[in-house]
C-alpha cells in the first residue's frame, strides 16, 4: 500500500494466513511468511521469484542483506 498514492499491490500464492513481511533494503523485493513457505517477490512486477517449502509453519524471519543471509523461526 502506498501510503502518498493510495495504489495497492496484492501478492498472491500463500495458501494461509502472512505472518511476517520485510522489505529490500532496496525496496524492490518483499520477502513474507506464512502457512509453510518463504517467498520472495519482486514488487515492480508483483510476482513470486523465490520460494523455500518446509514441512512446518514458518511463523518468522530475519533478513541480513549485506550476507544474503536469512534466518527462520
Amino acid at each position: 500500500w502506498n501510503l502518498c498514492s493510495g495504489e495497492t499491490k496484492v501478492l498472491l500464492g500463500h495458501e494461509d494466513r502472512v505472518d511476517n513481511v520485510q522489505f529490500s533494503s532496496d525496496s524492490s523485493q518483499v520477502v513474507s511468511c506464512g502457512d509453510n513457505s518463504v517467498r520472495v517477490w519482486n514488487i515492480e512486477r508483483e510476482e513470486e521469484v523465490r520460494r523455500i517449502t518446509f514441512y512446518t509453519r514458518v511463523s518468522c524471519f530475519s533478513l541480513h542483506e549485506e550476507k544474503s543471509l536469512l534466518c527462520l523461526g
